[in-house]
């Protein structure tokens, strides 16, 4: 299970630290499952249901990984990436695909993608990513 942050509070005790995740993706019942897992797992979550607005919630919020469906309309995935990439290199996205190709894999390399996961997924290899991306981003602070 995925554990969120501490920081630490005067008093010497360590408060948690809730940590915010942009779920993008077209279609409602799965941004919906997604931000209920992510709250039960701790973390705060918000919603977009293609990129355009994602990338406006992107540049309007603190937040500390996005995780996105790749193929919806307006602004796909990858373009999304791209532009997230563009703004703030440093901002974690987890690409999610029905469509396990090569082509895929290649571009969410190319375009520094924390992680790419396929359809269907548990949720429990969803928090193992997330907490390896954030443990990562721990040990570069």
């Amino acid at each position: 299970m995925v554990t969120p942050a501490t920081q630490p509070e005067n008093s010497g005790k360590k408060i948690p630290v809730r940590k915010t995740i942009l779920i993008v993706d077209d279609e409602e019942m799965t941004r919906d499952v997604l931000a209920q897992a992510l709250n039960i797992m701790g973390f705060n979550s918000i919603s977009a249901e293609n990129g355009v607005v994602a990338f406006e919630l992107v540049k309007k919020n603190k937040l500390d990984l996005v995780i996105t469906d790749i193929h919806m309309p307006r602004m796909n995935g990858l373009e999304l990436l791209r532009e997230v990439k563009a703004y703030d290199p440093d901002l974690p996205v987890i690409l999610i695909t029905g469509f396990d190709a090569e082509e895929t894999r290649l571009a969410a390399k190319e375009h520094e993608a924390s992680a790419l996961i396929t359809k269907p997924f548990r949720l429990n290899q969803l928090g193992e990513l997330m907490n390896n991306i954030f443990s990562e981003s721990v040990k570069k602070d």
